[in-house]
């Protein structure tokens, strides 16, 4: 015998498609959901099963609220959901920015801007350390179990932040988003300092030589120890690197937390 769906409650539908709203938008933006190597029909069935696992802890909070009956008003809300779930996409996504710029300042540093290829991770041309780091730092995240915290707020911010309480941007919501992105910048130098202050000395060292010994070709000799060096320390940065993410994970719940706050006062 077949499920009669019409026996559900509209109620019940609406509560669900208001989930999914917000479900999917932050799916297309977070990291390791929103991966472009993962293909559009995964998405939607991620989006899907996430929204009718998280549907009880929305129905908890969003049963009170009635169901709307003209277009605008239904409109208004789904966008709404969909907003909320792009912004906690982007606060977690900063994680690998400052990651990502960390490499684009190493890259930089070494030389190895001129192997640029086009990475589809991020949309973008990007080096190879770029796209080492970025891959390493999104491999962080899983093992941190940093998918299953973005869920846990996820479920909990149909509570929090139900779009009933949404407002207008408000300057302590442009002060979180200042914050936050000099947050991303000041992280990604801190990742990239110990090398980038190496390949100055490295680059201070052969202008020196060049001084000292003016008939040798520094260029010959130079670039091959850069890039030598630079993978080095492409290397040995990597502990640092998984210390600075691993901090910058464990304080991305209290962004969330943060930006939800500031977008419902």
């Amino acid at each position: 015998m077949l499920f009669d769906f019409s026996t559900i409650p509209l109620k019940d539908y609406w509560i669900l498609l208001q989930v999914l709203s917000r479900v999917s938008a932050l799916v297309a933006i977070a990291p390791v959901f929103g991966a472009s190597q993962v293909p559009a029909q995964v998405k939607v069935l991620l989006s899907l099963l996430l929204s009718l696992i998280l549907w009880p802890l929305a129905y908890s909070a969003l049963h009170s609220q009635p169901v709307p009956i003209d277009l605008y008003s239904i409109a208004f809300v789904l966008i709404g959901n969909a907003l909320i779930g792009l912004a906690m996409g982007f606060v977690v996504s900063l994680i690998l920015t400052a990651v990502q710029m960390a490499g684009s300042i190493m890259d930089l540093q070494v030389g190895f801007t001129i192997a640029q290829t086009f990475n589809p991770e991020i949309g973008a041309l990007a080096a190879p350390l770029t796209q080492l780091q970025y891959l390493y730092a999104m491999m962080l995240f899983i093992l941190a179990n940093g998918h299953y915290m973005l869920i846990s707020a996820l479920g909990h911010s149909f509570a929090m932040m139900p779009v009933s309480m949404l407002t207008m941007p408000s300057m302590h919501a442009l002060d979180l988003v200042t914050q936050l992105t000099a947050n991303t910048l000041i992280s990604g130098v801190v990742i990239a300092a110990p090398a980038a202050s190496v390949m100055l000395i490295v680059d201070l060292s052969f202008a020196y030589l060049a001084r000292a010994v003016p008939n040798m070709n520094i260029f010959f000799v130079g670039t091959p120890a850069k890039l030598l060096i630079g993978l080095v320390l492409s290397v040995a940065v990597l502990p640092m690197t998984a210390i600075l993410v691993g901090h910058l994970i464990s304080r991305a719940p209290y962004d969330l937390s943060a930006s939800m706050s500031a977008m419902v006062h």
